[in-house]
């Protein structure tokens, strides 16, 4: 097992393609000197003792495309000028201490695939209503911040979303009916925050869910689970909310049965008794 920190020297190393380096025992901050790196695709350093902040530097690595940097000790804000990282297509920094709010920068990230930044208790502030621009992401995970205000309707549009887990923040505001179009969503939780209404009747046009977690927490939401959701066997947790089970199926008012009056009786005379 390596230890130690970091050697800046590395930063030479300007034909390097990948960079396997998790699991180990560094210390001391990432060496800005990285940036030269500007065709390394692959940068795993998870699983370490990096400590000090994420550099603005790394902008400039053009051909990133997986940066795991997930069970570390790293602070400070997640640098907007990430935004210029235009290959990057799964970005993990959970686990760490990093602070500040969402950079609304990082929405023309085009081909971002995964976002992972959960178990940071120190990031704050809202969820950009700008990611709505992702259209390749399918797996965000924000859980254990501290984020906070209500649920952007805009990211009903995120067409290739699969996975969403904003639990355990502390959200408010209602369930967004928008988000009943996110077609492609299998797995939703949005339990542990303050969130209140009822579950909109659109959500249960989302056909290929597999889970939702309603609660605990959310001690104000109420009303009713889709009852779309029971006739695909969606797994539902709402321990905790006001939630009480499914609602009852839409079916249509059979029509009562029209009575028609028998037309009156007019007797028919001069018919075959002889008279002319």
């Amino acid at each position: 097992m390596l230890e130690g920190t970091l050697p800046t020297a590395y930063s030479s190393l300007t034909k390097l393609v990948n960079v396997f380096l998790d699991s180990n025992r560094f210390s001391g901050s990432l060496p800005p000197a990285y940036s030269a790196w500007t065709r390394v695709q692959y940068l795993q350093l998870q699983y370490n003792n990096l400590t000090g902040q994420l550099p603005s530097s790394y902008a400039s690595l053009g051909a990133m495309q997986y940066l795991r940097l997930h069970g570390n000790d790293l602070t400070g804000p997640l640098p907007m000028e990430w935004a210029r990282m235009g290959s990057l297509m799964s970005l993990s920094l959970s686990r760490n201490a990093l602070n500040g709010t969402l950079p609304v920068e990082w929405n023309v990230l085009p081909v971002l695939d995964e976002l992972l930044l959960d178990s940071n208790p120190l990031l704050t502030g809202t969820l950009p209503a700008n990611w709505s621009a992702f259209a390749a992401i399918t797996n965000i995970d924000l859980h254990g911040c501290s984020l906070t205000g209500q649920l952007p309707g805009s990211w009903g549009s995120l067409a290739a979303l699969s996975r969403l887990d904003i639990s355990n923040n502390t959200f408010v505001g209602t369930l967004p009916l928008a988000w009943g179009g996110l077609s492609l969503l299998q797995q939703l939780n949005v339990s542990g925050n303050a969130l209140s209404g009822t579950i909109p009747a659109t959500w249960g046009d989302m056909s290929t869910l597999s889970s939702v977690g309603l609660g605990p927490g959310n001690l104000n939401l109420t009303g009713c689970v889709p009852a779309a959701w029971r006739d695909v066997g969606v797994a539902v947790a709402a321990n905790g909310t006001g939630v009480q089970g499914f609602c009852a199926p839409l079916v249509a008012p059979v029509p009562r049965a029209v009575r028609v009056p028998p037309e009156p009786f007019v007797p028919i005379t001069g018919v075959g008794n002889g008279h002319r």
